[in-house]
């Protein structure tokens, strides 16, 4: 920023603090505009990536002594980015984790004693730092280690204290678990149980487990692409099934005939009716994966298929397992079922879905 350079003037040290702002900002309202919804559903997830990136940050921020003068300003862009995104998923994930922690409507209570801890917490480590810096000054090599020593600590913790957090509201992961071990034993899992199979990094997806991807609450603009079907229709939701191939399976489609092992990927959208309550949703959620585990091939959900022989139908799939399923889950008393905050569903909602099946075909 001009700080050692003697021919920086004034002016060129004021543009490019502005310009590393001006990152920084933008960075914030674009990754808010992205990722807003997706902070609460998978907090645990954003609370560790936004550590991961703090750090990162803070790497390069180390580095700058090293590097050429004509590449500072775009590292201290790339950190100034980097902190921008770590205030705003840092801050809502802490928000939506206060929220979880007031037991008793007690938001400003954990508020404050969470941000005098972390008070504490600063305080002790300044001091520790004031003694530190007296054995790494002049000293590359310590400083280095020192650093790498306490920042895989730093992770290490906030990581084991993210898998201590226990959540009893659904979100996408949580209700796979749920669901995905219903089908194989008829029984409810506790929320203790769901945490310790929930994974942080990278969160179980309706891809990985079940071969499809499911949007809730769609747009009726899914209707205009190519290949949309619908492939079930209730008064209270439409299913709307296309085709798609992911990836490298896309660009394989296009010189060679696909193999077996490529099958394409559902993408199921479901719209809803307004004012539509959670046990709908969530029936609407689990008939689309009934309609992929039968009429899919992937290896995935083989052994979905076996646990669902004897199902001819969408009836049958509702009275054998659904109605069944959702009965122990509420009386389970465990489970949040007041709302499906969490479990990233857009939206859109309709009056009414009166549309006739056969033109929407």
């Amino acid at each position: 920023m001009g700080v050692g350079n003697e021919t920086a003037s004034s002016l060129v040290a004021a543009t490019a603090w502005i310009t590393k702002e001006y990152f920084g900002m933008v960075g914030r309202i674009l990754f808010a505009w992205w990722g807003g919804s997706i902070l609460d559903a998978d907090c645990k997830r954003w609370r560790i990536i936004a550590d991961i990136i703090n750090d990162c940050a803070m790497c390069v921020e180390l580095l700058l002594p090293w590097v050429s003068q004509d590449c500072v300003m775009y590292l201290l862009a790339l950190s100034s980015v980097g902190k921008s995104l770590v205030g705003v998923a840092g801050g809502a994930t802490r928000a939506s984790i206060t929220q979880h922690q007031a037991r008793a409507d007690n938001v400003g209570d954990i508020a404050a004693k969470d941000g005098s801890q972390e008070t504490c917490v600063n305080l002790t480590a300044s001091v520790i730092g004031l003694g530190v810096l007296k054995l790494a000054t002049n000293n590359v090599l310590l400083t280095w280690i020192l650093f790498f020593f306490f920042t895989g600590l730093h992770l290490y913790a906030n990581y084991r204290a993210v898998r201590c957090l226990q959540f009893n509201s659904l979100n996408r992961q949580r209700f796979i678990i749920l669901f995905k071990h219903y089908l194989h034993s008829r029984e409810i899992l506790s929320p203790s149980q769901v945490r310790l199979q929930e994974r942080i990094l990278f969160p179980l997806i309706e891809r990985e487990v079940f071969n499809l991807n499911i949007t809730l609450g769609a747009s009726m603009n899914v209707f205009q692409a190519r290949d949309s079907v619908c492939i079930m229709k209730y008064k209270d939701w439409c299913v709307i099934c296309c085709h798609k191939l992911h990836g490298i399976k896309r660009v394989l489609s296009a010189f060679v005939k696909t193999p077996r092992h490529f099958e394409k990927t559902e993408d199921l959208s479901v719209l809803l009716r307004i004012q539509l309550d959670v046990k709908h949703i969530l029936k609407a959620y689990c008939l689309a994966v009934f309609y992929n585990v039968k009429t899919n091939v992937s290896p995935s959900v083989s052994t979905f298929q076996k646990e669902l022989k004897y199902e001819n139908d969408e009836e049958e799939f509702k009275h054998n397992y659904f109605e069944e399923f959702y009965y122990n889950l509420e009386g389970s008393q465990q489970w949040d079922l007041t709302h499906l905050n969490h479990f990233q569903i857009n939206e859109w909602r309709y009056h009414n879905l009166t549309m006739d099946k056969e033109k929407i075909n």
